[in-house]
């Protein structure tokens, strides 16, 4: 079945041809087919429906800070059943895309840098940064509507759409759980580890004080997949050691 994309604008309409037409044209490079384009209103109930609840990838563009982003980042939280908690790798990226403008970071600068937990952050020079969060077969990924879209795409979104849509069906998600590390300890010691090609992928999320560890495993069949996660959790719980507390849902 080939997968599906939507596109969600929010806030003003676009001028014809801008923004999603170039999402658009990044998701079928990589395979994935756009069913459908909507533009909402800064309203919470809107986007909620605008999202849908089939096994899609949604892309949502928006303003980024202001009303707009607030209410995607509560929507996507409440779509995915995740609590919304202070992404420390945001909150760095705003920090430095501030001192490197010689500006003072805003008062809410924290509630900006307020994502879903479990929320991956995308990070491209000299641009606002965009996040992406899985939950099961749906994919959700927040970009930001100015001239900064187009690198992003490049750097993040369409190979973020490519491992998504090659990996439905056929993967396996382990999440290991740290707690007294920074994101750089657990970086250090998974350095053979963080973007290797493979069977297994592995990165790292900063998590509401904790930073976690994803596996995602991809085979022909669940019970390759299966195995080869297995093999590789082993070898990363023993680089994590005493620090790795529990799994997925566990503690």
């Amino acid at each position: 079945m080939t997968a599906s994309a939507h596109i969600v604008t929010v806030g003003a309409m676009p001028s014809p041809g801008a923004d999603g037409a170039a999402v658009a044209a990044a998701l079928g490079a990589a395979g994935v087919n756009v069913v459908s384009r909507v533009f909402v209103e800064d309203d919470e109930s809107a986007l909620e429906r605008a999202l849908g609840s089939d096994e899609a990838l949604t892309v949502v563009l928006t303003g980024g800070g202001g009303s707009a982003g607030d209410i995607v980042r509560r929507v996507l939280a409440r779509v995915t059943g995740a609590r919304l908690v202070l992404n420390d790798r945001l909150l760095t990226t705003l920090q430095e895309r501030y001192r490197r403008l010689d500006r003072p970071l805003p008062r809410r600068a924290e509630r900006l840098a307020l994502l879903p937990q479990g929320a991956t952050v995308w990070v491209t020079a000299d641009a606002e940064a965009g996040w992406a969060i899985e939950s099961g077969q749906r994919a959700f990924a927040v970009l930001a509507r100015d001239a900064t879209l187009q690198p992003t795409i490049a750097q993040h979104l369409t190979s973020f759409a490519r491992d998504w849509a090659g990996g439905r069906g056929t993967s396996v998600v382990r999440t290991l759980r740290t707690a007294g590390l920074t994101a750089a300890d657990v970086e250090e010691r998974l350095v053979d580890w963080l973007g290797r090609d493979g069977e297994v992928t592995v990165s790292t999320i900063p998590a509401d004080g904790e930073v976690w560890v994803r596996l995602r495993a991809r085979a022909s069949t669940p019970a390759e997949a299966t195995r080869s996660l297995a093999k590789a959790e082993i070898g990363i719980g023993a680089l994590l050691g005493e620090d790795c507390y529990g799994r997925d849902g566990e503690t």
